[in-house]
Protein backbone atom coordinates (compact mmCIF):
# COMPACT_ATOMS: atom_id res chain seq x y z
CA UNK A 1 0.00 0.00 0.00
CA UNK A 2 1.11 3.25 -1.08
CA UNK A 3 2.71 5.76 2.09
CA UNK A 4 0.32 8.90 2.28
CA UNK A 5 2.28 11.51 3.56
CA UNK A 6 0.97 12.79 6.58
CA UNK A 7 -0.76 16.60 6.13
CA UNK A 8 1.42 19.09 8.92
CA UNK A 9 -0.46 20.54 11.70
CA UNK A 10 -1.34 23.73 11.50
CA UNK A 11 -0.85 26.46 14.66
CA UNK A 12 -3.27 26.56 17.09
CA UNK A 13 -4.88 28.96 19.10
CA UNK A 14 -6.33 26.84 22.31
CA UNK A 15 -5.43 23.90 24.13
CA UNK A 16 -8.10 21.38 25.09
CA UNK A 17 -8.40 18.65 27.73
CA UNK A 18 -11.80 17.21 27.51
CA UNK A 19 -12.84 15.14 30.49
CA UNK A 20 -16.45 13.23 30.06
CA UNK A 21 -19.26 15.52 30.71
CA UNK A 22 -22.04 12.54 30.35
CA UNK A 23 -20.41 11.25 33.89
CA UNK A 24 -22.76 11.47 36.71
CA UNK A 25 -21.08 11.20 39.96
CA UNK A 26 -24.06 11.79 41.76
CA UNK A 27 -25.25 7.79 41.95
CA UNK A 28 -21.77 6.50 41.77
CA UNK A 29 -19.34 6.12 44.89
CA UNK A 30 -15.72 7.91 45.29
CA UNK A 31 -14.64 4.40 44.91
CA UNK A 32 -15.63 3.46 41.35
CA UNK A 33 -13.88 6.72 40.70
CA UNK A 34 -10.55 6.42 42.11
CA UNK A 35 -10.98 2.55 40.47
CA UNK A 36 -11.08 4.90 37.23
CA UNK A 37 -8.24 7.15 37.78
CA UNK A 38 -6.20 4.09 38.35
CA UNK A 39 -7.24 2.12 35.01
CA UNK A 40 -7.32 5.33 32.68
CA UNK A 41 -4.50 6.32 30.15
CA UNK A 42 -2.48 9.61 31.01
CA UNK A 43 -0.22 12.25 29.32
CA UNK A 44 3.38 13.23 30.77
CA UNK A 45 1.20 15.73 33.06
CA UNK A 46 -0.49 13.41 34.90
CA UNK A 47 -4.13 14.38 33.24
CA UNK A 48 -6.63 12.01 31.40
CA UNK A 49 -6.12 12.08 27.79
CA UNK A 50 -9.35 11.92 25.86
CA UNK A 51 -9.42 8.75 24.14
CA UNK A 52 -10.57 7.30 26.86
CA UNK A 53 -13.62 8.18 29.19
CA UNK A 54 -14.93 7.02 33.20
CA UNK A 55 -17.74 5.02 31.28
CA UNK A 56 -15.56 3.28 29.39
CA UNK A 57 -13.77 1.58 32.23
CA UNK A 58 -17.07 1.33 34.72
CA UNK A 59 -19.12 0.25 32.23
CA UNK A 60 -21.86 2.45 29.84
CA UNK A 61 -24.39 2.37 31.90
CA UNK A 62 -22.85 4.91 33.42
CA UNK A 63 -23.51 7.12 30.40
CA UNK A 64 -26.08 9.56 30.28
CA UNK A 65 -28.16 11.33 27.65
CA UNK A 66 -26.45 14.93 26.51
CA UNK A 67 -29.49 16.90 26.17
CA UNK A 68 -32.22 15.32 27.46
CA UNK A 69 -34.15 15.33 30.48
CA UNK A 70 -32.43 12.08 31.92
CA UNK A 71 -29.22 14.02 32.89
CA UNK A 72 -30.00 17.68 32.24
CA UNK A 73 -28.82 19.31 29.50
CA UNK A 74 -25.66 19.95 27.99
CA UNK A 75 -24.52 23.44 27.80
CA UNK A 76 -21.42 24.72 26.25
CA UNK A 77 -19.56 27.96 27.39
CA UNK A 78 -16.35 29.11 25.75
CA UNK A 79 -15.39 25.55 23.89
CA UNK A 80 -15.73 23.26 27.02
CA UNK A 81 -19.28 21.60 28.17
CA UNK A 82 -20.92 19.79 30.93
CA UNK A 83 -24.70 18.61 32.01
CA UNK A 84 -26.67 18.92 34.48
CA UNK A 85 -29.74 20.86 35.74
CA UNK A 86 -28.31 23.70 37.77
CA UNK A 87 -25.54 25.67 36.34
CA UNK A 88 -23.31 28.70 37.91
CA UNK A 89 -20.54 30.88 35.81
CA UNK A 90 -17.46 31.85 37.91
CA UNK A 91 -16.09 34.68 35.90
CA UNK A 92 -12.34 36.66 36.13
CA UNK A 93 -13.57 40.44 35.81
CA UNK A 94 -10.22 41.67 36.67
CA UNK A 95 -7.94 44.61 35.18
CA UNK A 96 -6.13 42.06 32.89
CA UNK A 97 -9.14 41.56 30.81
CA UNK A 98 -8.84 44.85 29.54
CA UNK A 99 -5.89 43.66 27.49
CA UNK A 100 -5.65 44.89 23.87
CA UNK A 101 -8.75 47.40 24.31
CA UNK A 102 -10.79 44.66 26.39
CA UNK A 103 -11.04 42.31 23.85
CA UNK A 104 -10.92 39.32 26.51
CA UNK A 105 -13.41 40.60 28.88
CA UNK A 106 -15.68 40.82 25.59
CA UNK A 107 -15.11 37.51 24.82
CA UNK A 108 -15.87 36.18 28.23
CA UNK A 109 -19.36 37.94 28.54
CA UNK A 110 -19.90 37.50 24.67
CA UNK A 111 -19.51 33.61 25.90
CA UNK A 112 -21.61 33.70 29.35
CA UNK A 113 -24.10 35.49 27.95
CA UNK A 114 -24.15 32.76 25.18
CA UNK A 115 -24.40 30.24 27.20
CA UNK A 116 -27.21 31.84 29.45
CA UNK A 117 -29.63 32.27 26.85
CA UNK A 118 -29.00 28.54 25.80
CA UNK A 119 -30.34 27.18 29.03
CA UNK A 120 -33.82 25.62 28.19
CA UNK A 121 -35.72 24.13 30.86
CA UNK A 122 -37.61 21.81 27.88
CA UNK A 123 -33.97 20.18 27.80
CA UNK A 124 -33.54 19.56 31.53
CA UNK A 125 -31.85 22.98 32.68
CA UNK A 126 -33.71 24.64 35.76
CA UNK A 127 -31.70 27.10 37.79
CA UNK A 128 -28.21 28.94 37.05
CA UNK A 129 -26.36 31.93 38.85
CA UNK A 130 -23.48 34.15 38.03
CA UNK A 131 -20.55 34.91 39.77
CA UNK A 132 -17.84 37.46 39.30
CA UNK A 133 -14.91 38.46 40.64
CA UNK A 134 -11.31 40.33 41.22
CA UNK A 135 -9.99 41.59 44.18
CA UNK A 136 -13.73 41.24 45.64
CA UNK A 137 -16.96 38.79 44.65
CA UNK A 138 -20.10 39.66 43.02
CA UNK A 139 -23.11 37.64 42.42
CA UNK A 140 -25.89 38.46 40.01
CA UNK A 141 -28.30 40.53 41.97
CA UNK A 142 -26.46 39.91 44.87
CA UNK A 143 -28.37 36.22 45.37
CA UNK A 144 -27.38 33.91 47.79
CA UNK A 145 -29.15 30.92 45.58
CA UNK A 146 -29.55 29.66 42.21
CA UNK A 147 -32.21 31.23 40.26
CA UNK A 148 -35.21 29.75 37.92
CA UNK A 149 -34.25 29.31 34.03
CA UNK A 150 -36.74 31.51 32.54
CA UNK A 151 -37.29 34.31 30.11
CA UNK A 152 -37.19 37.20 32.40
CA UNK A 153 -34.36 35.64 34.65
CA UNK A 154 -32.00 34.83 31.41
CA UNK A 155 -32.64 38.30 30.14
CA UNK A 156 -31.81 40.14 33.10
CA UNK A 157 -28.86 38.08 33.64
CA UNK A 158 -27.63 39.32 29.79
CA UNK A 159 -28.13 42.61 30.41
CA UNK A 160 -25.86 42.13 33.99
CA UNK A 161 -23.24 40.32 31.66
CA UNK A 162 -22.77 43.39 29.26
CA UNK A 163 -22.61 45.40 31.93
CA UNK A 164 -19.51 44.06 33.38
CA UNK A 165 -15.71 46.24 33.04
CA UNK A 166 -12.51 44.81 34.10
CA UNK A 167 -11.04 46.14 36.75
CA UNK A 168 -9.11 45.26 40.19
CA UNK A 169 -6.94 42.63 41.45
CA UNK A 170 -7.58 38.84 41.17
CA UNK A 171 -8.26 36.44 43.67
CA UNK A 172 -10.44 33.58 42.77
CA UNK A 173 -10.14 31.69 45.46
CA UNK A 174 -13.56 32.83 47.64
CA UNK A 175 -14.88 32.90 43.86
CA UNK A 176 -14.55 29.47 43.24
CA UNK A 177 -16.26 28.70 46.90
CA UNK A 178 -19.37 30.86 46.61
CA UNK A 179 -20.18 29.15 43.40
CA UNK A 180 -19.08 25.65 44.58
CA UNK A 181 -21.50 26.11 47.60
CA UNK A 182 -24.74 27.13 45.43
CA UNK A 183 -24.64 23.32 44.60
CA UNK A 184 -24.62 23.60 40.81
CA UNK A 185 -23.95 20.58 38.88
CA UNK A 186 -21.55 21.62 36.33
CA UNK A 187 -19.20 24.97 37.46
CA UNK A 188 -17.91 27.03 34.44
CA UNK A 189 -14.40 28.60 35.46
CA UNK A 190 -13.01 31.33 33.18
CA UNK A 191 -10.07 33.80 34.61
CA UNK A 192 -6.76 35.10 33.12
CA UNK A 193 -4.55 34.93 36.61
CA UNK A 194 -1.55 34.98 36.29
CA UNK A 195 -0.62 33.01 39.35
CA UNK A 196 -0.83 29.48 39.98
CA UNK A 197 -4.00 27.69 42.38
CA UNK A 198 -1.99 26.94 46.23
CA UNK A 199 -2.30 23.19 46.99
CA UNK A 200 -4.28 23.99 49.67
CA UNK A 201 -6.50 25.89 47.27
CA UNK A 202 -7.08 23.09 45.15
CA UNK A 203 -7.45 20.25 47.83
CA UNK A 204 -10.51 22.93 49.28
CA UNK A 205 -11.67 22.92 45.82
CA UNK A 206 -12.22 19.25 45.96
CA UNK A 207 -13.21 18.76 49.21
CA UNK A 208 -16.25 21.53 48.76
CA UNK A 209 -16.96 19.70 45.40
CA UNK A 210 -17.87 16.39 47.03
CA UNK A 211 -19.30 17.58 49.71
CA UNK A 212 -21.42 19.92 47.80
CA UNK A 213 -21.77 17.27 45.28
CA UNK A 214 -21.03 19.47 42.34
CA UNK A 215 -20.63 17.38 39.36
CA UNK A 216 -18.44 18.76 37.17
CA UNK A 217 -15.85 21.95 36.90
CA UNK A 218 -15.11 22.99 33.52
CA UNK A 219 -12.03 25.32 33.06
CA UNK A 220 -11.10 28.44 30.43
CA UNK A 221 -7.84 29.66 30.54
CA UNK A 222 -6.90 33.02 29.10
CA UNK A 223 -3.60 33.78 28.10
CA UNK A 224 -0.54 34.29 26.04
CA UNK A 225 0.71 31.54 23.73
CA UNK A 226 4.05 32.85 24.52
CA UNK A 227 3.30 32.12 28.01
CA UNK A 228 3.36 29.07 30.28
CA UNK A 229 -0.09 27.54 31.01
CA UNK A 230 -1.05 27.25 34.12
CA UNK A 231 -0.53 23.68 35.47
CA UNK A 232 -3.11 24.02 38.14
CA UNK A 233 -6.00 25.26 36.16
CA UNK A 234 -5.92 22.21 34.01
CA UNK A 235 -5.51 20.30 37.19
CA UNK A 236 -8.40 21.60 38.37
CA UNK A 237 -10.71 20.15 35.57
CA UNK A 238 -8.80 17.16 35.40
CA UNK A 239 -9.36 16.39 39.43
CA UNK A 240 -12.84 17.68 39.23
CA UNK A 241 -14.43 15.64 36.58
CA UNK A 242 -14.55 18.71 34.29
CA UNK A 243 -12.96 20.12 30.69
CA UNK A 244 -10.22 22.41 30.00
CA UNK A 245 -9.24 24.86 27.00
CA UNK A 246 -6.96 27.00 27.42
CA UNK A 247 -7.62 30.31 24.75
CA UNK A 248 -4.38 32.40 22.80
CA UNK A 249 -5.31 35.78 23.63
CA UNK A 250 -3.40 37.05 21.45
CA UNK A 251 -5.88 35.56 18.44
CA UNK A 252 -9.10 37.07 19.73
Amino acid sequence: MKNIPKRAANPIAEEKFQKPEEFDSSNQSDDLKSIADQLLPSNEMGFFSGSASYSSVLGSDLQGGGSGNGTGQNVGFGDVRGSGRKFVYVLDRSDSMSWNGGEPMRRAVAAAADSVDSLDPRRGANKFQIVVYNHDVEVFEGGASLIEVNPSNKARAVRYLRSLVASGGTSPEKALEIGIKLRPDVLFFLTDADEELSPRALATVQSLRKEYKVKQICVVEFGKASEPRKRTFRQLAGENGGAYVFKNIESF
